[in-house]
């Protein structure tokens, strides 16, 4: 895959994750304590919600295929799973009855993501001005 391609799969995740915290938060209270069968009926019947929940699967495919890409950059990598976390525990929030562990699992993983994301892309755009395509994998030095 070209360094540009990575660079705009980056970016699109940033921004992504950046619109998912905008759904969050202008979306309508979620249902809190009820059952997992009300967690996904809230979620039918709330666009707001149904365009969150949506977005965040794809983000985490396309997190599972930047993480896949061969040598992965080290803020690449912590962003795809903590998104992949993030999402994962947005499941467990809807059909585990709402409780506070998912729910915190869920906004960490995406703080998580968002700032690795931007950090990875900013770097990604830092590179190309320098000249090196892919910069340092997982694990090497810059220098």
């Amino acid at each position: 895959m070209s360094p540009t391609t990575r660079r705009r799969l980056t970016g699109a995740l940033a921004l992504e994750l950046l619109a998912v915290g905008v759904l969050a938060g202008v979306g309508p209270e979620f249902p809190r304590g009820g059952s997992p069968a009300s967690g996904w009926d809230a979620l039918l019947h709330d666009g707001v919600a149904a365009a969150h929940a949506g977005l965040g699967v794809v983000i985490a495919v396309q997190a599972l295929v930047l993480l896949l890409l061969p040598r992965p950059r080290t803020f690449v990598a912590l962003a795809a799973v903590a998104a992949v976390v993030a999402a994962g525990a947005g499941a467990w929030y809807i059909g585990g009855g709402q409780e506070d562990a998912p729910l915190m699992a869920m906004t960490v993983g995406w703080v998580v993501a968002t700032l690795a994301a931007l950090v990875a892309w900013v770097q990604q755009r830092r590179d190309r001005v320098a000249g090196t395509p892919i910069g340092p994998v997982a694990g090497e030095s810059r220098h």
